[in-house]
């Protein structure tokens, strides 16, 4: 990219963000290592909600004013799952949690995407455009994982983006209209494979798997999502790991 181009990006970038709908676009990767899916988060009025664009048909995070947050199937897809006769569960919220209270000063983590080092099968980095920008972090070494944070606060972030370079690397902020930030903040960590449904919990996972699978055969190279309850272990943070290599089987 030549420098006229790349400034060229930046100021289309920077006019982009100023959209009240703008999209901000990661994923993680490189040749090496392969790459993630990619991902995207943005804030509307006084919400904000994140999702994997590979995903966005079906389920999605939201994180609400009122402080209720969630992981749920999106109403379309809700409505086709009782159309098909497809197993669908009685609440479209797959996992509730309050967030804890937007502070004046510092912030709270509410959410946080894991991009493991050793379940990213894409070989291929996702697309960017200029009129959709796309940014692709590093991954960590083998065994590690990128970890992308979301935090809340309404202190300024003259002295709030020193805070959390504490942290890890500050990447994007997002202002809502009620005067609450979202900052998006990366960082590296390590990735404990006990975070993973155990095989025994998978096998049970039939009936609540949505998505149609001729019996006798099996789908490969899906790349899945798992996450924590946050309510259950107390740690009012949602995490989310992207997993890919993941194979699927209908038996009848």
């Amino acid at each position: 990219m030549t420098s006229d181009s790349r400034q060229a990006f930046i100021e289309n970038l920077e006019s982009q963000m100023k959209r009240r709908d703008f999209q901000i676009r990661f994923a993680v990767g490189n040749p090496e290592h392969n790459y993630s899916t990619a991902w995207s988060a943005w804030g509307w009025g006084n919400e904000f909600y994140i999702g994997a664009l590979a995903m966005m048909g079906s389920t999605k995070i939201s994180l609400h004013r009122s402080g209720n947050c969630r992981v749920a199937i999106i109403d379309k897809k809700w409505e086709e799952l009782g159309t098909k006769g497809m197993p669908r569960p009685d609440d479209r919220a797959i996992t509730k949690w309050k967030r804890k209270p937007t502070p004046d000063t510092g912030a709270v983590h509410v959410a946080s995407v894991l991009f493991p080092t050793d379940y990213l099968r894409n070989t291929e980095s996702p697309m960017a455009t200029a009129k959709r920008p796309l940014t692709v972090l590093t991954p960590a070494p083998a065994g590690g994982s990128i970890e992308v944070g979301f935090f809340y606060s309404r202190e300024p972030v003259e002295t709030l983006e020193g805070k959390l370079a504490k942290v890890g690397m500050p990447l994007f902020r997002v202002t809502l209209d009620n005067g609450e930030s979202v900052s998006m903040v990366v960082r590296q960590t390590g990735f404990d494979k006990g975070f993973l449904p155990p095989p025994e919990k998978l096998k049970k996972l039939g009936g609540t798997v949505h998505v149609e699978i001729p019996g006798g055969t099996e789908m490969s190279d899906l790349t899945a999502a798992a996450w924590n309850c946050p309510v259950e272990d107390g740690s009012g943070t949602l995490f989310v790991a992207e997993i890919g290599g993941v194979t699927l089987r209908r038996n009848s």
